[in-house]
């Protein structure tokens, strides 16, 4: 055997044994007080089903479950449920034994079945995206139930609370606080040893001092301080027959329609509770180990763990974070140490039945008030100074007072409906326009030379609108966006929808959408989309695809869909274009230098001298004129066709600008010792390119410094108003 493996199977043996013994007394606590409602005569009963539930969903759920180091057993809220379901089985039917096991087993066998389908449909990746509010609020709200559940045994009452009696009452409530003084001075003194073990042995040594000294009964049998013997079901045939449930079915003829309505209203709390409860230590269990667990597979393991349980007569059981953060801590890595606790657990009730009937009962409620008060979700009460998160500390209220007053169940389904809500309310709130802009505001990365065509664009460019959306488009933010396009109607021909930043669209926001689109077509008016990609993985969500199959996209027109807003933007400018300048044509002829307004105001002699310095130069569409990361080294002219600017980042390329005839590219090159463009610049037509090298224009200096002088003078004039254009534009996105 290699160190490795040596060393993981010591960890998992020594987080095994450690687990056991911190398991224990919370199963004899969780045990007897899910019997409760029956009577203090039956506590040592209530004992030997919590231990059962330790064995069982313990070894099932490490054997069969997804979270290797998780320990499983009874918790407080399996504990609660179980506890409300025997009180009612009671009041239908008495302390009627038979009955009881066998309602409890099945209520517990239906939970687990419960727990597998959940498992085998994939639903265990829900579960555990529980809104916070709720679980906090559940969480606490069992905390509570369990703290008022034990006020009756530490005061030593057992019925009424009209027995209460201080000259008797003393000897519990110095146990019970001799028990919780124990715990917490020993958790600061030592974590090696679990301290819940050794308030509980304290316990019973405070018990055994004060019946030496004649203040209490010095036997554990009909004792009404103590639990009494645990009995062993595994002791002989007989005892079997008598404890577990399997050996019940006597007791159906006793059984009605109601008793069935109400094992499968149990069933399905503990099913749900449980799967809550074992996923939010899954991740806990993760965060310590960093590993990963299988949250499908846990809840089939939790929900064999129960129904193995239920045949026996245990407990109903779940993930228990406490008992599993031991377990780690000790060294526990894989499933033999939850398979060990249990084994540990099994020696123990098969050897230590009478011994155990030595503990007290207020002990055990001094260990389940340290249980309730550090169940509490203390975070959760301090969101009520949080201004922006009062919502979730009310919803957290909210769930706490119901699971309290009326139940975990109804608790549950409350909360998730008040956390849903609110989220609506704050998606709603939410603007769904990231950018509303004017064509005359923004321009697309077309390099327009034309003093005419800017001119064009600036003057009808308001009647073309952007949209920039974001968030989730759903029936309450699609809404806001059909007012603010109503109010805009009016005033634009053209609407560029652009979805970059849309993550999701639900059905109700596809229909207003539409409605959307029908308004605005209705008026001979434009829609234009953006921003929409297709994506390769048809099992991926495409914002596409949805409005694809929703003829939403017929409805607008595949010409008139584009996967850029620049493209768009684009598009518009062009349509304004062909619109309001006589003449213009997207295929120009080949442009002469004389064409160009950088040079319209030179002197004849002027541009002869730049003719004589020119090269001329060709380009097919997708070559490149300059490539990735090469020095540019001359000022280009474009004459014909199209150019497109790229940038390299990070293994993508994208457009920076796209330039047409008449425009000019390169004039840094002409100030600086080297340009460099780091994804070129690229063909996206057949082009025609005039190229004049910084080289030539060097010699200008000497041989015609006047034509030099008037270039630069031009060149400059040209830069102050594209900066100027930059630079409104920039103002127009910082003020929105």
């Amino acid at each position: 055997m290699d160190t490795t493996k040596k060393s993981v199977l010591i960890g998992d043996f020594w987080g095994g044994i450690t687990a056991a013994i911190v398991a224990l007394p919370l199963a004899l606590a969780f045990g007897v007080a899910a019997f409760a409602p029956l009577g203090h005569e039956y506590a040592a009963m209530g004992a030997l089903v919590g231990l059962l539930g330790s064995i069982f969903t313990g070894f099932a759920a490490a054997q069969f479950g997804g979270t290797p180091a998780q320990i499983t057993g009874p918790t407080g809220p399996m504990t609660v449920v179980s506890t409300a379901f025997i009180a009612q089985i009671v009041m239908v039917h008495g302390v009627n034994l038979p009955v009881i096991a066998l309602l409890m087993a099945l209520g517990t066998i239906i939970g687990g079945a419960i727990q597998i389908l959940i498992g085998i449909s994939g639903g265990g990746k829900v579960v555990k995206y529980m809104p916070y509010p709720v679980v906090a609020g559940f969480m606490n709200g069992i905390a509570i139930i369990i703290f008022i559940g034990q006020i009756k045994p530490f005061l030593g009452i057992k019925y009424a609370w009209s027995e209460f009696d201080l000259a008797v009452a003393w000897v519990p409530i110095l146990i019970a606080m001799g028990t919780v003084a124990t715990i917490l001075i020993s958790g600061k003194i030592s974590k090696s040893i679990p301290a819940v073990l050794v308030g509980l042995i304290v316990g019973i040594l405070i018990y055994i001092s004060l019946a030496a000294m004649g203040f209490a009964p010095f036997t554990s049998e009909n004792n009404p301080l103590l639990i009494g013997t645990v009995p062993n079901p595994f002791a002989s045939w007989e005892q079997m027959q008598n404890l577990m449930p399997i050996f019940q079915f006597s007791a159906v003829a006793d059984l009605g329609l109601s008793d069935f309505k109400l094992v499968f209203s149990a069933g399905l709390a503990l099913a749900i509770l449980g799967s809550i409860d074992s996923l939010l230590t899954s991740l806990i269990a993760d965060s310590v180990t960093h590993t990963r667990h299988n949250s499908n597979k846990e809840l089939v393991g939790q929900g064999i763990g129960n129904i193995l349980s239920g045949l026996a007569g245990g407990l109903a059981g779940a993930g228990a974070t406490v008992r599993t953060l031991v377990n780690v801590k000790a060294g526990g890595s894989t499933s033999r140490s939850g398979r060990l606790h249990s084994i540990v657990i099994f020696l123990v009730v098969l050897i230590f039945g009478a011994p155990a009937g030595w503990i007290p009962f207020a002990a055990l409620s001094g260990i389940l008030f340290y249980i309730a008060v550090t169940m509490i979700d203390y975070y959760s009460l301090r969101l009520i100074k949080r201004r922006h998160v009062r919502g979730e500390f009310f919803v957290m209220i909210i769930v706490t007072a119901i699971t309290v007053l009326v139940d975990l169940i109804v608790a549950v389904g409350i909360g998730c409906l008040i956390a849903a809500l609110l989220f609506i309310t704050q998606q709603i709130k939410q603007p769904v326009v990231h950018r509303c802009s004017r064509g005359d505001e923004i321009f697309s990365k077309q390099i327009r030379s034309s003093a005419k065509e800017i001119e064009i664009l600036k003057q009808f460019g308001h009647r073309t609108i952007s949209y920039e959306l974001k968030g989730t488009l759903f029936f309450g933010t699609t809404d806001a966006l059909l007012t603010e396009v109503e109010a805009d109607i009016e005033s634009a021909d053209k609407f560029i929808f652009d979805f970059s930043r849309v993550e999701n669209i639900d059905l109700s926001g596809v229909k207003i959408l539409l409605s959307i689109i029908e308004r605005i077509q209705g008026g001979k008016q434009t829609v234009y989309f953006s921003g929409l990609t297709q994506s390769a993985d048809p099992t991926t969500f495409s914002i596409r695809q949805v409005l694809q199959e929703m003829k939403i996209i017929e409805a607008v027109g595949e010409e008139n869909i584009f996967q850029d807003h620049d493209l768009a933007l684009e598009t518009t400018e062009e349509e304004i274009l062909h619109e309001h300048h006589a003449g213009y044509r997207e295929e120009k002829p080949k442009l002469t230098l004389s064409d160009f307004e950088l040079f319209q105001k030179l002197a004849t002699e002027e541009i002869v001298a730049f003719n004589k310095i020119l090269q001329q130069k060709s380009i097919k569409a997708g070559e490149y004129l300059f490539s990735k990361n090469t020095v540019i080294d001359s000022f280009i002219l474009v004459r014909q066709g199209k150019l497109n600017v790229l940038k390299h980042v990070k293994d993508q390329t994208s457009i920076v600008t796209r330039v047409s005839p008449g425009a000019m590219l390169g004039w840094r090159a002409l100030m600086e010792e080297e340009q460099r463009i780091s994804g070129g610049i690229q063909a996206e037509l057949d082009t025609e390119v005039y190229l004049i090298p910084k080289t030539a224009l060097k010699k200008m200096e000497t041989e015609a410094p006047i034509a030099l002088l008037h270039f630069h003078r031009e060149l400059l004039s040209n830069a102050i108003n594209r900066m100027q254009t930059l630079s409104s534009e920039i103002m127009l996105l910082t003020r929105r």
